[in-house]
């Protein structure tokens, strides 16, 4: 079963060649676990290998690379346009996967961040998962089961995608993309187990983004209360157009205290995540007390685990900001 073009997650891709093995073909799965760690990619190869006379995912017939370019018409693709995926898609959808399928004997719908359905779109959906059909196959993507109705993750079965080696993708970014291994090394930290991170993070800008991130938030921590507050809010409107939104941010900021608190406490450069800023990183962290920067990365990571459920991004972020100046004295 041609599952080896997806990076790690053995877990995962045992659970589905088995699937294939015995098939027994659910109506719906749910693949959870945290962004761009491959459970688009799965799907798409789950799909090829559902196809008679698959070529067993070689990723480089034309039927391959239709559905890897999502050109194939029995391969939809949902996704929320903006915060959240609405009642009209999933109307349209249900209209939609009542007639059979166009080219294969089956269809796959593929729905992205199924976390973000609102209320109405998550019921009529449960409607479409209630009248199940021999020809379709749902699978939902989704970082975390939070905000997903309990009625609909009872009729899924559970695919669980875990964030990635560091070395996994080290070794993908030296193997793949020719990279210099110290080079790829320093990514593959900073990309908290996600493929699509450290593939953004290539590209030179990224850098640039991440020293401004670094240096704009502390001096949003420099403001008084009620300003730093509305530069939060402001952020935070910025940061949810991201891939990885606040999240993400909060991950690359934790980074930096975790980076500072190492070179406080004198121990050795190659401990770094951020070890390509490791000149700026000395020169900031003799201002901050040991104890302090411990206790931001904490909160930081409190913060990221709250933003995980269904919360006010801007009074969790807000309040951490406040917290944050508060701690370090700044």
């Amino acid at each position: 079963m041609g599952f080896e073009g997806l990076l790690g997650q053995e877990t995962a891709k045992g659970f589905l060649s088995s699937v294939l093995k015995s098939n027994r073909i659910a109506h719906a799965y749910l693949f959870w676990g945290p962004s761009g760690v491959g459970k688009t990619f799965a799907a798409k190869l789950f799909f090829l290998n559902l196809l008679p006379n698959s070529c067993g995912a070689c990723l480089e017939c034309k039927v391959c690379k239709k559905v890897l370019m999502e050109e194939h018409p029995d391969l939809f693709m949902l996704a929320p346009l903006k915060k959240e995926l609405g009642i009209e898609p999933i109307r349209q959808l249900r209209k939609d996967v009542q007639y059979p399928p166009f080219e294969a004997p089956i269809r796959m719908i593929v729905i992205q961040s199924a976390e973000r359905m609102t209320k109405e779109a998550s019921n009529a959906f449960l409607k479409t998962l209630e009248e199940p059909s021999s020809h379709n196959i749902f699978v939902l993507e989704a970082q975390h089961k939070k905000g997903i109705l309990p009625t609909i993750l009872s009729r899924c079965q559970w695919v669980r995608f875990r964030p990635l080696r560091p070395q996994e993708i080290r070794e993908f970014l030296v193997r793949e993309k020719g990279l210099d291994p110290e080079k790829a090394s320093v990514i593959s930290h900073l990309a908290n187990g996600s493929l699509k991170l450290a593939l953004h993070l290539l590209d030179t800008s990224a850098s640039d983004e991440r020293l401004r991130y670094f240096y704009s938030h502390m001096e949003m921590l420099k403001k008084e209360k009620g300003e730093i507050l509305s530069a939060s809010h402001g952020l935070v409107q910025e940061l949810q157009l991201k891939e990885d939104g606040l999240v993400g941010f909060l991950y690359l900021i934790q980074t930096w205290y975790r980076d500072l608190l190492v070179t406080r406490l004198g121990i050795e450069t190659e401990l770094l995540v951020n070890r390509d800023f490791s000149t700026q990183i000395k020169a900031r962290s003799s201002g901050f007390d040991p104890t302090a920067l411990m206790e931001a990365v904490l909160e930081i990571e409190r913060a990221r685990q709250e933003l995980m459920g269904e919360v006010n991004p801007n009074l969790v972020f807000g309040d951490l900001m406040l917290g944050l100046k508060e701690r370090l004295n700044v």
